[in-house]
């Protein structure tokens, strides 16, 4: 079993990034950053490149939409750290461009809580905390809710620590 598997959860622009990557480098020379959004619009390709910046050269990325328990088991060992920022585009991904199944989103969710429970590499996940709103009014919305919500209870009960950022400031849950 991995011997640290972070959860990084909270709201949006609560600093959850930010810790993971101060997290990611205590301790660490090799450092593996794997980006899940896809740049869908302008909006977006300029965000992922302020955040490539950012992490400038001490960060390797890479770009991940759709498999990141492949892509953990494949570069695991090679790097002392691997960053997945973040859980919650991956998750949207999963139902909105490779418009998969519950059931399949709930495979996916298995083989990447085994792809970090096996791994060498430290392992730091971050997601978005989507369970403390109300119920959405429309199909679409309460599928993403409710498949994340399942992806974040998994993820949480493998990790050896979750933590949960509000306003910058992390608590530390587990």
């Amino acid at each position: 079993m991995s011997s640290d598997i972070i959860m990084i959860t909270g709201g949006i622009k609560s600093g959850k990034s930010a810790f993971a990557l101060s997290c990611g480098e205590r301790d660490t020379k090799e450092r593996a950053f794997v980006a899940t959004a896809c740049a869908l619009d302008d909006d977006m390709q300029e965000r992922i490149l302020l955040h490539r910046k950012e992490r400038g050269e001490r960060w390797k990325t890479f770009e991940e939409a759709r498999d990141i328990a492949g892509l953990i088991e494949k570069i695991n060992g090679v790097f002392d750290v691997i960053v997945v920022d973040c859980l919650t585009m991956w998750v949207s991904n999963l139902l909105t461009i490779y418009t998969l199944t519950r059931q399949d989103i709930d495979y996916e969710c298995k083989r990447l809580v085994d792809a970090v429970t096996s791994a060498s590499s430290r392992i730091i996940l971050v997601t978005n905390e989507v369970g403390m709103g109300i119920i959405p009014a429309d199909d679409l919305a309460r599928s993403y809710q409710h498949a994340l919500g399942m992806v974040n209870r998994r993820v949480a009960r493998a990790a050896t620590n979750v933590y949960l950022l509000v306003a910058g400031v992390p608590l530390k849950m587990k």
